[in-house]
């Protein structure tokens, strides 16, 4: 009797020609690809003609095209069950954003003033992966690239590897990182709170000042805050389902913060980890034990981010208190460059005043310099939804 209604409806969908019909979003969506596929004709051929001219524009276009094509792969993934207006509005803002990234980005390093005035790490990061690369072409010796924060040379050795020397080849996968978190926290907002919450995610994004112009340029920044926002997101679903791609992505996301900067991977994986803990269901017990088992065997079985490790390891409170002043006091940031935390008890009594300083900081009277200025929209943004903790958004 199924298989007769099935017959049935098809002949009737057939005699009334609704099995002919096209769905106004079907016929949308192949505009929409049609439209893509002009892009990249037209991106083709301009490549065809600026390439003599222009030796360094493959180390831009090459990897542009192919982190757009993850970014529109991560849209259409993680919404794929949403209304095609709403896939569509999140697709803009995600390669809009990836494009003022980028155009930022190569506006900064095009000036050595500007560069050296919003992030002369870049420099730094620019010269260690040239270093690197030249190490293993076997013309120069392994550089002293700093312990526990040596995962982003080595990605750009790699990508200069492939490249030549071309800053605008990182650029361009840093820029790919900061968009990402578009979608990434969209899609945590809206399974934590809903769409109504999560409408404001892309513009605070993309429109904060400080976090656009440090997340723009040739820094590590905006590798730390990808992996922090894929691990949001992935912890937030497997609070609600197990999934062996959430604990990938989970492991991943802690490996690869890990290695850009020790000490915050490891505070964010302690935090991933206890939140799933505190859940006290059994699967999430496994999925915790799973996590650190893929991280713990990237890090000792394989070497990744072993430096951070070995650093994380041996450090004392005494070489914590050196680094603390000499940042407080080199970057002019007005954080107590005097306090010392150099034992467990000077610790514990600076704690009561660095927390707040961390949590709500820089406060108007430890504005020391112009570049700080850019900050104050962020931290102004930030005090504004500190009620938010309260109300659930």
């Amino acid at each position: 009797m199924a298989s007769f209604s099935k017959i049935r409806s098809l002949l009737q969908r057939m005699a009334d020609g609704s099995i002919y019909r096209l769905r106004a979003s079907t016929f949308s969506f192949s505009l929409s690809n049609l439209s893509w596929l002009a892009g990249g004709c037209l991106i083709a051929v301009l490549i065809g003609i600026l390439i003599p001219r222009s030796p360094a524009l493959p180390a831009l276009i090459v990897p542009m095209i192919s982190v757009l094509a993850i970014l529109t792969i991560m849209v259409n993934g993680l919404f794929g069950n949403k209304p095609y207006t709403t896939k569509q509005k999140l697709m803009l803002w995600t390669i809009g954003a990836y494009f003022v990234h980028l155009v930022i980005g190569e506006i900064i390093w095009s000036s050595n003033t500007l560069t050296n005035y919003f992030g002369g790490d870049a420099q730094t990061y620019n010269y260690g992966a040239i270093a690197l690369r030249q190490h293993w072409q076997g013309i120069g010796p392994m550089p002293g690239l700093p312990a526990g924060k040596d995962g982003f040379f080595y990605l750009l050795a790699i990508l200069y590897s492939v490249f030549g020397n071309q800053a605008s080849a990182g650029m361009a996968v840093d820029a790919a990182f900061a968009a990402a978190m578009i979608p990434l926290l969209y899609d945590a907002t809206d399974r934590l709170f809903g769409e109504k919450a999560a409408k404001y995610i892309p513009p605070l994004c993309l429109f904060m000042p400080g976090f656009l112009i440090w997340s723009s340029q040739m820094l590590r920044e905006s590798g730390i805050y990808f992996g922090i926002a894929l691990g949001i997101n992935a912890c937030i679903r497997l609070t609600k389902k197990m999934s062996f791609g959430a604990i990938v992505a989970l492991g991943s996301s802690v490996i690869l913060v890990f290695v850009w900067r020790a000490s915050v991977g490891a505070l964010m994986a302690g935090g991933f980890l206890v939140a799933l803990l505190l859940q006290r269901k059994a699967k999430n017990t496994f999925a915790t034990f799973l996590i650190a088992a893929i991280a713990g065997g990237a890090v000792l079985g394989l070497g990744i981010g072993y430096s951070g490790f070995h650093l994380l390891a041996t450090t004392s409170l005494a070489q914590i208190n050196n680094v603390r002043s000499s940042s407080a006091t080199g970057a002019s940031s007005g954080f107590l460059p005097s306090s010392d935390i150099s034992t467990g008890k000077h610790a514990l009594f600076y704690l009561p005043i660095g927390m707040p300083l961390f949590m709500f900081g820089p406060l108007p009277w430890q504005i020391g310099g112009g570049r700080q200025l850019f900050s104050i929209p962020d931290v102004l943004v930030w005090w504004s939804l500190l009620p938010s903790l309260w109300r659930g958004w």
